[in-house]
């Protein structure tokens, strides 16, 4: 029996030479044992390990494992790639001409989960920060102006009297009964204090202290940008949006912009038809009026060629956040949704038209390190010395977008409500701005024009508008502009 279980013992340890020492290179498979004397225990069936199988275990994971996940994206990152594959599609770049017209996007955050009651309305307004983000680019493109400050500060005291705490020499003798007087009326403050029940840590944190530097390095970088724009016809190409499975989401947007576009805003802002030829299929064909779901992800006035020529289509969003079970309360809390959602798609109108918009921000960066001494201003008493480090970073910004315009014959083409898969009441409403909405008003505020006298014929501008009003090259895209 010994011999049997030194016999097995070996045949092990050679199985397993062969696996820690093979050359990595060598694969061997159904290798042949090596020669042994024939006994019970070589008899034995006996696993041998080979190079193959050791790669097998290394390479690919036990059936109880898992691959490994890919992270998540967040609704920033995924609306980011959106935009960049968009661009990328159509083959346009951000800020470079492309046929005439020139792009720029903004992204933002939506507030709200989506589990909140006012999702709908954080939502929208997560569009219009996406709006003023992309303005800002493009005002920045158009006209930046740069001040820049960077200071730099040293000071280094190793004097033998360093710790000293100085009188002011600057003081006069008033100023020194000035500081006597605020001192007597601090201390009867301190026992009035005492009276109340206040802490003596309490009161002695209130007191005031003198401080005493003995090295100071800071360095500061201040920037500030200012940009402005005064343009009409600025378009909202497309725009965005990415939800997550936790309920956040991230929105964008993508201007565009071309002389063209201004020159219809122009056109339209005079009361005068544009002159663009082209013509399209009526506007109800071209807009899903009949999906809800559809228009609540649109945002932005869109310049667009309907069967009457250039149209400026809106999409006003909005929202009603009532839960509640009260339905003239949840009636009245709608009507009050699409107020708001009118007055926007009536505003992204009047931006389209004419648009002022200025922005700044101020950027604050540093590095300070300090080292210094305290002393109770009353008492005189001095603690230890101390060392504080301070990173500065800083970012103030603030834009702001005007519009200002007469809109004669703006239309109001749909109004829609939409309850989201996450019971939201989301509420909008689309309008239409053109020349021929524009000539039914002015029928009716004017009333039946006069037949014009022959020499007054070229001055009618109805007649014009009329001749001008034909059909030319079907087009709806933006390559029009």
């Amino acid at each position: 029996m010994e011999m049997q279980r030194k016999a097995l013992t070996a045949a092990c340890l050679l199985a397993f030479a062969a696996t820690a020492w093979a050359a990595p290179e060598t694969v061997v498979t159904n290798a042949p044992a090596a020669a042994q004397p024939v006994t019970v225990a070589s008899a034995a069936p006996v696993a041998v390990v080979t190079v193959e199988t050791v790669k097998d275990v290394n390479q690919f994971p036990a059936a109880d494992q898992h691959p490994p996940v890919e992270k998540q994206m967040k609704p920033a990152e995924a609306v980011r790639k959106q935009v960049r594959d968009y661009l990328k599609t159509k083959g346009i770049s951000i800020g470079k001409e492309n046929k005439g017209k020139t792009y720029f996007d903004g992204t933002a955050n939506v507030n709200a989960n989506r589990a909140d009651a006012d999702y709908g309305k954080s939502l929208a307004m997560a569009y219009e920060t996406a709006y003023m983000e992309a303005l800002r680019k493009f005002a920045e493109f158009l006209d930046l102006q740069v001040e820049n400050e960077v200071s730099r500060e040293l000071f280094q005291d190793n004097s033998t009297d360093a710790k000293r705490f100085t009188a002011d020499p600057s003081k006069t003798k008033l100023d020194v009964l000035l500081d006597k007087g605020t001192a007597l009326a601090e201390a009867q403050l301190d026992n009035a204090l005492r009276k109340l029940g206040t802490s003596e840590s309490r009161i002695q944190s209130m007191t005031p202290v003198e401080k005493k530097t003995f090295l100071k390095k800071a360095i500061s970088d201040i920037t500030t940008q200012r940009a402005s724009l005064a343009l009409g016809g600025i378009n909202i190409a497309q725009n965005f949006v990415s939800e997550t499975e936790n309920g956040r989401t991230a929105v964008a947007v993508l201007l565009a912009y071309s002389p063209k576009m201004e020159a219809v805003a122009a056109s339209l802002a005079r009361g005068e038809k544009p002159m663009i030829q082209a013509v399209g299929q009526p506007l109800d064909q071209l807009l899903p009026l009949n999906d809800p779901s559809k228009l609540a992800d649109l945002y932005g006035p869109r310049i667009m060629i309907d069967n009457q020529g250039p149209v400026i289509v809106s999409f006003g969003l909005w929202s009603s956040s009532y839960k509640g079970g009260d339905e003239d309360f949840a009636a009245d809390a709608v009507e009050s949704a699409f107020r708001q959602a009118d007055s926007d798609a009536t505003a992204q109108i009047a931006r389209f038209m004419n648009l002022s918009f200025n922005t700044e921000q101020t950027t604050e960066r540093g590095d300070s390190k300090e080292r210094f001494m305290e002393r109770d201003a009353e008492t005189g008493d001095a603690g230890v010395q101390k060392a504080e480090r301070i990173i500065t970073d800083r970012v103030s910004s603030q834009s702001v977008a005007r519009a200002q315009a007469r809109l004669t014959g703006l239309e109001t083409v749909h109004e829609w409500t939409y309850d989201t898969p996450d019971g939201h009441t989301l509420v909008g409403v689309v309008k239409a701005y053109r020349f021929s909405g524009i000539e039914r008003a002015r029928e009716i505020l004017e009333g039946p024009q006069e037949e014009p006298q022959v020499e007054e014929a070229a001055q009618e501008p109805t007649r014009e508008f009329q001749n001008s009003n034909r059909r030319g090259s079907v087009e709806s895209s933006l390559d029009v502009f």
